[in-house]
Formats: C-alpha cells, sequence, structure tokens
C-alpha cells in the first residue's frame, strides 16, 4: 500500500507541475502554438515554488500548524490543476487528434532516446543516490520535525529544543518545509519525500531546461540537434566531478535548496535569456525570470546571485536593441531577491519581530 501511494502522490506532483505550466504558458504567451511538456514541466516547477513560498511565509509568521500549510497548497494545487487541465482539454478540441508517431520520429528519429533514456538514468540515479553530509542530514531533519510535530520552524532541527525566535539565516527560504506540508497530508515518510521523491521530480525539471535550451540553441537545425545536446550534456555530467567542483552537487543533491538552484535555477535564467535573445518581447521568458527568481528565494540565500545573473542575461538583449525599453525585466526579475535581501535586512536589525508566538 505504502508503494501505490507513494507512486500516485509523485504522479499527482508531477502532473501539478505540468499542469501549472501549461496554465502560464497559456497566460503569458497565448500565442504559443507548439506545447511543449517539458517547457511546461519547467514553467510549472519554478511557478509553483515561487507560489509556495508567497503561501508558506505567512502560514510561519502566523503559527500555523503544518498541516494547515498542507490543506492550503492541496487547495491551490487543485486550482492549477484544474485550470490547466481546462487549457489542454480546450487546446484538444481546437486542434483535433495529436501529430502521430510518424510526426514525431521524423523530428527526432532514434535521437529521442538520448533525452529519454539519459533522463531515465538520472532519475534512476537520483533515486539511488545517498548522501551523508551535514547539510543533507539538516534539510531533511528540518522537514522531519516540522511534520512530526506539526509545527513550522518552532524546533530545532539539530537537538529537538524547542525555539524562542525564528533563524533570521534561513527562515525566508521555506523549502524544507513543503516536504513536511506534503508528508503530513499525504502520510509518506518525510524521507523518501524529501530524499526520493522530490528529488526526482526536480531532475525532470533539470533536465527539460536544458533540453530547452538545446531547442533554442539549435531551432533552426531541427530538434535532433537538441537530442545531441543533452546527450553532451549527460556526458559532461557523467564526468564533471573533480575536487575543485563534485558534479554530484549540482543535480546528485537536488534535495539541497543550493543544488536546486545550480541545477534548476541558474540554467533556467540562461534559456530565458536565449528565448529574449531570439524574441525582446516574449512575455513568458520575462514571466520566467521572475518565477526563476522566486524560487530561488524558496531553494536558498545563494539566491543572491541572481542579482548578477538575471542583468547578465537581460543585459545583452538591451544592447542588442539599442534600446533600455526592456530593462524593466531586470528590476522584475530581481524583485523577489531584493524582497528577501530587504527582510533579511530588517530581521537582523530588530525592524522585523522574529519572536515566536506561542
Amino acid at each position: 500500500m505504502e508503494k501505490i501511494l507513494i507512486i500516485v502522490w509523485t504522479l499527482a506532483q508531477a502532473g501539478l507541475f505540468t499542469l501549472t505550466g501549461v496554465l502560464l504558458i497559456r497566460l503569458f504567451s497565448p500565442k504559443e502554438t507548439e506545447l511543449s511538456l517539458s517547457k511546461a514541466y519547467l514553467f510549472g516547477f519554478i511557478g509553483w515554488f515561487t507560489l509556495y513560498e508567497v503561501i508558506a511565509l505567512p502560514c510561519i509568521f502566523l503559527n500555523a500548524p503544518t498541516h494547515v500549510l498542507g490543506w492550503i497548497l492541496c487547495a491551490a494545487a487543485a486550482g492549477l490543476m484544474a485550470g490547466g487541465g481546462s487549457v489542454l482539454w480546450r487546446r484538444r478540441r481546437e486542434e483535433g487528434k495529436r501529430a502521430g508517431a510518424a510526426a514525431f520520429l521524423a523530428e527526432h528519429s532514434v535521437f529521442a532516446l538520448f533525452p529519454a533514456g539519459g533522463t531515465a538514468l538520472l532519475c534512476l540515479w537520483q533515486a539511488l543516490y545517498s548522501d551523508t553530509s551535514v547539510d543533507a542530514m539538516y534539510y531533511v531533519s528540518l522537514s522531519s520535525t516540522a511534520m512530526y510535530t506539526d509545527t513550522l520552524a518552532h524546533f530545532s532541527p539539530n537537538t529537538g529544543a524547542k525555539l524562542s525566535k525564528f533563524y533570521s539565516r534561513y527562515i525566508f527560504n521555506c523549502f524544507p518545509y513543503y516536504n513536511a506540508a506534503v508528508s503530513r497530508i499525504s502520510g509518506i515518510n518525510t524521507v523518501i519525500q524529501a530524499r526520493t521523491i522530490l528529488p526526482v521530480l526536480a531532475m525532470l525539471a533539470a533536465a527539460a531546461v536544458v533540453y530547452q535550451m538545446g531547442v533554442c540553441l539549435f531551432r533552426t537545425q531541427g530538434k535532433r540537434y537538441a537530442d545531441l545536446f543533452f546527450l553532451a550534456y549527460f556526458v559532461f555530467f557523467l564526468c564533471g566531478s573533480s575536487t575543485y567542483l563534485p558534479g554530484t552537487f549540482l543535480l546528485g543533491r537536488l534535495f539541497e535548496g543550493k543544488a536546486l538552484l545550480c541545477g534548476i535555477v541558474v540554467p533556467a535564467v540562461l534559456y530565458m535569456g536565449l528565448r529574449l535573445w531570439e524574441n525582446a518581447d516574449d512575455l513568458l521568458s520575462a514571466a520566467g525570470l521572475f518565477l526563476a527568481s522566486g524560487s530561488a528565494v524558496c531553494f536558498a540565500g545563494s539566491c543572491v546571485i541572481l542579482l548578477a545573473g538575471i542583468p547578465a542575461v537581460v543585459l545583452p538583449v538591451l544592447i542588442r536593441q539599442k534600446s533600455l525599453k526592456k530593462s524593466w525585466m531586470i528590476l522584475t526579475g530581481v524583485l523577489p531577491v531584493l524582497c528577501w535581501g530587504l527582510c533579511y535586512f530588517l530581521a537582523q536589525k530588530g525592524i522585523l519581530p522574529m519572536k515566536i508566538r506561542g
């Protein structure tokens, strides 16, 4: 029964990310002709965790129990999935029957095996990967503590002692409490959700962004080149570990916020830059920069890197256009990080109260 429950909740979260992305693409790019599931999954992943951050922070400071956060997330997920499902249904009616296997093979041929097989192997490796570092234990213990005490950030994950105030260094990065909320509602062991289910789902997002980058880079050559680009990335990942930059940190530890930042958010910002280079008027890419920044705040305090990363991908577009009309994309892109920095500054100065009530 437990295995069935794990499969159901894994598929449910994957469906949530995909349908959220479908809805976002429809809102910001209604004229998009091609529906790519990998693109939808990527936008849905960063979009969902941006929304989750907005929901979770008030719950923490209002002392809401973990199960309340979980039910709020369920309600939000139901609305997003209903909206995304409605978009898919209407799209199906407008387009009629989908293109058959012949059209797919004409675009990809056997090259489709590269991204499909590579993603499957990466997900399998992610599910079997074991890490006993201090950071790994901290993320899992924080989720477990929130789940079993039914409180958000009220107890130390290291000692179990009740806290008198929130840690300003970590409290604004709400990612660990997502696993706690899901486990509380679903009944799945927190370790399984935090160390297996979500990392595998995150690996799908990491693979999706790499494939979509290949599509942008080789749009004129065809999708077979995107398949080969993914293969090159896969080989680089297998051979990229060194003393100075362990390859396992980039994707192997996707249960940690910093690894999510390295493996998904930073490549997503680069992908948005490629889209803007093709079309500077692309609102979906501008929204993608904002969502990447919002999800980065959710994942880790290292989100400050985007204060340099987002201008770095937008400025070349402005220079090419010889106009500053699109400079607002930089401001909206870094806005979540600036809000995080302001809250952290106010907390450090004692202006924002961090005392835990009750």
